[in-house]
């Protein structure tokens, strides 16, 4: 399914609401903490937020792990709406801090994802993950195999039909408070509300979510989950050969390195990860 809405809608009022026909629980409005930007925050608001959880300790873990109110529900009447659901984890044991409060965002920080060339953000990004050439041994070479230290280049658009199901299924295991975030199409989202979770890589959101669009398109892969550092995709049409995982495995590392560095060691080993999984995780250090 395409997920896209003919403009960014409007975020709707704290307390209880309805979306698309949709009913909400109770939540409210986030605008970033002007104390807490790198610059001149937006006044706005950026993102709707289920309220907190009753307590802390096991009670809030339990709540953010209590079946999703109608995901996917918000999901399909997104066109509509253009309000796409994200599943916002909080601090381990402590629900009172959303991985999106007020004191993590930075939405002025964000750049418009239309802005930039996905093929050369995911090259350039490629190019800064690789050691200078006096520093790059046989060790570091034989985790980029098959390739070396330049770019492959993108990987090819996955053949449809989508799985519609992947969406849902994602959303029913991904922890997190249900989230609202104003945007045209899902990829914006990280943009829209100034998310810093690669900040020790990269500052400039839009560039991952410029990134975001072009995994949509090819691959029909949503932003589902959000959490301090953490990301999750749903993917509709999952890659089915070896030659477009290890491909793929490679915008993954130019993107979120850690994922494979410190993760499944090297480009091969994480390409195998990747075929036919309906599922994306990435973790930025």
């Amino acid at each position: 399914m395409i997920f896209a809405a003919a403009s960014a809608g409007q975020l709707p009022p704290a307390g209880e609401a309805t979306v698309g026909g949709v009913r909400l629980p109770r939540g409210r409005l986030i605008t970033a903490d002007p104390a807490f930007a790198r610059t001149e925050p937006r006044a706005s608001s950026v993102l709707w937020l289920a309220a907190q959880a009753p307590g802390k300790g096991i009670v809030s873990r339990l709540f953010d792990r209590a079946p999703k109110p109608d995901y996917s529900a918000l999901a399909a009447v997104f066109p509509r709406t253009g309000l796409w659901p994200l599943l916002c984890d909080s601090l381990r044991g402590d629900s009172e801090r959303p991985a999106v409060g007020e004191r993590e965002l930075d939405p002025a920080c964000s750049s418009p994802p239309a802005a930039h060339d996905a093929a050369k953000v995911i090259a350039d990004r490629w190019a800064e993950a690789m050691p200078s050439p006096d520093e790059t041994d046989d060790e570091f070479l034989a985790t980029l195999e098959p390739f070396g230290t330049r770019f492959p280049g993108l990987a090819s658009a996955a053949a449809g039909p989508d799985n519609e199901g992947a969406v849902e299924r994602t959303a029913r295991e991904t922890n997190g408070r249900l989230g609202l975030v104003a945007v045209a199409r899902p990829a914006d989202a990280v943009a829209a509300i100034g998310w810093s979770g690669p900040v020790n890589h990269y500052e400039d959101v839009g560039l991952l979510a410029a990134v975001l669009r072009s995994w949509e398109d090819r691959f029909g892969a949503v932003v589902v989950g959000i959490g301090f550092d953490t990301l999750t995709l749903a993917v509709q049409r999952p890659v089915r050969d070896r030659l477009t995982a290890e491909a793929l495995a490679a915008e993954h590392l130019a993107m979120c390195s850690d994922n494979i560095f410190q993760g499944a060691g090297g480009i091969r080993e994480y390409a195998r990860t990747l075929l036919q999984a309906a599922r994306w995780d990435f973790w930025w250090d």
